[in-house]
């Protein structure tokens, strides 16, 4: 494991609570000035109610903006950023988590799972039903016959040989759309999407590659390369999870 890889699946924005936290120290600042003014008679001195008026209106400023300063905003892991929403077929998915994919010491990709709800297991997350995303940034050059032998193998470690024997055709349309993504070079985003109605669906770098593989079913099974009990990083999995240590 890599020292920092702490850091990099951080599941929150530390960012954005800190704005959140200055935004509850100034309004409190600003309804103590408010209190002290109504406390008093304000018409006694001229001017007074103007300012008081200002406070006030500070104080409803501050504390829209810790309303709508999100917990959860974009991550950056190992550079690839990753929205804290994605939409699939107009549907808004939030980011459950995100992790990088470690092989020995060598950081191969960035990965984000998007769900319509979010899930502390990967129980919860196989089972739950409706569009999803994972979405991964290259950390290094590729092919795709690199990553398809790899989701093969990740595949065939999670699912049983009946399930294996199942989906062999939606197997090999993968492996095909995965070729045909010929060299993917480091940065390059893939994204693979269920669909509700079409099926899993992949884009590379924003362009769809061949077409959508039916069965909701299959991309469950796809899932558990990364959620499954034998997961391609048990790191990565915890990370998309929520848990990340």
């Amino acid at each position: 494991m890599v020292p920092s890889a702490t850091w990099r699946v951080h599941p929150f924005n530390i960012r954005a609570l800190v704005i959140r936290t200055l935004c509850f120290v100034h309004l409190s600042r600003a309804q103590t000035n408010v209190n002290w003014f109504h406390s008093i008679q304000i018409s006694s001195e001229p001017g007074l109610q103007e300012k008081a008026m200002k406070f006030s209106m500070r104080a409803i400023v501050l504390a829209a903006c810790v309303m709508t300063t999100p917990a959860w905003a974009a991550v950056d892991v190992a550079g690839v950023k990753f929205e804290d929403t994605a939409q699939i077929n107009n549907q808004s998915l939030m980011l459950n988590g995100a992790g990088v994919r470690t092989k020995v010491i060598i950081d191969v990709y960035a990965a984000g799972l998007y769900v319509a709800k979010k899930d502390a297991t990967a129980q919860g997350l196989l089972a739950q039903p409706g569009a999803k995303s994972v979405q991964i940034g290259l950390l290094r050059n590729l092919t795709g016959e690199d990553f398809a032998e790899a989701m093969i193998k990740g595949f065939k470690a999670n699912n049983s040989e009946a399930d294996v024997t199942k989906y062999q055709a939606q197997i090999e349309d993968l492996k095909k759309l995965m070729l045909s993504v010929g060299e993917a070079r480091k940065g390059s985003k893939i994204q693979i999407n269920f669909v509700p109605g079409a099926g899993t669906r992949v884009l590379f770098n924003g362009q769809q590659k061949g077409h959508d593989i039916a069965g909701e079913d299959f991309f469950q099974a796809l899932l558990k390369i990364w959620l499954g009990d034998h997961p391609v990083d048990s790191d990565l999995k915890k990370a998309l999870i929520g848990k990340a240590s």
